[in-house]
């Protein structure tokens, strides 16, 4: 029985299943994941809105009954709809298995091709769960979640910005940059990436601050330790935007504190197979040394 439930499990689990339905091939394969899901005595559903996109309105549940429901959800995408997952479940522990129909899928744990195999295994429990700490991003009282990164940035395109940084109370600097990005070590092959931070073990217990385009060449990516309590404020006319997984967030304007701290609960990721962390990185990132038969 997953974390967090309690009580007996009744005969029938149910899986919950999100996906990105702009993609014409993630919609094409609701059907054949609900069929083989069924043919092995698990229930299904989907959100609401996402149920009639897909023509299965008969398995589509409101959020809170949806989450009430469920013993996994399933999150047919890429590493985007992972990160709405994440953010779905919350605090529930609620395991999440990531299919991947995307191109990178760090995150993802299979593939379509592979899924069929996995469903045995899955009714069996013969899984181990993998833990991931997010983030939760205050502003103007109200919280956000993010499981890879939360990002300060500029609202005007011509301009750079002043954000004074500050660690558990203490003044670190003012960094003027096109922005900031906060990132967990599951980020770390994200956006982060992107930016020039560095690749951390998602064993690794910390935070990473990464300079957008910093104006400051003295100005490098720095990995604070993961209890650390991070506040930003735009000293600039205008104010910044806050945006957590490149997904949710809000405006902040000159002189609001954003405060940025881990969160205080795990994401769950269902894993079938020992994460080779290493593995992943050659075959991902196309480092010299993987032949795709690995």
């Amino acid at each position: 029985m997953p974390p967090g439930k309690k009580g007996k499990m009744d005969k029938t689990t149910y899986i919950g299943i999100i996906l990105n339905t702009s993609k014409a091939k993630t919609v094409g394969s609701i059907r054949t994941i609900v069929d083989l899901l069924e043919k092995n005595g698990f229930g299904c559903f989907l959100l609401q809105e996402e149920a009639q996109s897909c023509n299965l309105s008969q398995l589509g549940l409101g959020k809170e009954e949806f989450l009430a429901k469920i013993s996994y959800l399933i999150t047919l995408g890429g590493d985007g709809t992972l990160l709405r997952g994440a953010r779905l479940v919350g605090d529930k522990n609620i395991p999440l298995l990531g299919v991947n129909m995307g191109r990178m899928g760090f995150l993802t744990q299979t593939s379509m091709e592979d899924f069929p195999g996995l469903i045995s295994r899955l009714k069996e429990k013969n899984f181990s769960l993998e833990r991931r700490r997010g983030l939760s991003t205050e502003v103007k009282g109200e919280s956000f979640f993010a499981l890879n990164d939360s990002v300060v940035l500029r609202k005007n395109p011509f301009r750079i910005i002043e954000l004074k940084v500050s660690i558990n109370g203490e003044y670190l600097t003012t960094f003027s940059a096109d922005g900031l990005i906060i990132s967990t070590p599951t980020g770390s092959t994200g956006h982060s990436l992107s930016a020039g931070g560095p690749i951390l073990h998602p064993e690794v217990e910390g935070m990473i601050i990464i300079p957008v385009c910093p104006h400051t060449l003295s100005h490098r990516p720095l990995i604070v330790p993961a209890s650390s309590s991070v506040e930003i404020s735009c000293l600039s006319p205008g104010g910044v935007s806050v945006v957590c997984d490149g997904q949710v967030g809000r405006e902040a304007e000159t002189n609001v504190p954003i405060k940025i701290e881990s969160a205080s609960f795990d994401t769950l990721l269902l894993r079938f197979a020992r994460l080779n962390f290493y593995h992943l990185l050659r075959k991902k990132l196309s480092w010299k040394g993987y032949s795709g038969k690995e």
